[in-house]
């Protein structure tokens, strides 16, 4: 089964660490918007120890049900993401990948 990967890395705010674990983890805030559809396949969240700093990987069957999903969800993720935005002072998409199969 092929998989699409959506890659940010992040830089947490120095005083917020454990809450944007928290928000960010794979049963975090974030993980709950997402599982309402049915073609989100989990997240992970990775933290480089010797920075600090994260990689998040989200996980789709497709680039087109991502993006269906966020069209449909689009007011809700804009307002998710204001309200966790000061969690962290660096967020920047690495890219987006599909499996080879």
């Amino acid at each position: 089964m092929n998989m699409y990967y959506i890659v940010r890395s992040y830089v947490a705010a120095a005083d917020k660490t454990d809450q944007f674990e928290a928000v960010y983890s794979p049963n975090g805030e974030w993980f709950h918007f997402f599982e309402k559809c049915e073609d989100f396949l989990g997240l992970e969240l990775i933290k480089n120890a010797g920075d600090g700093s994260y990689l998040r990987i989200d996980k789709w069957i497709s680039k087109a049900s991502y993006n269906d999903f966020l069209q449909e969800q689009q007011s809700l993720y804009e307002q998710l993401n204001a309200q966790y935005s000061e969690l962290y002072t660096e967020e920047t998409l690495l890219g987006e990948y599909d499996t080879i199969s």
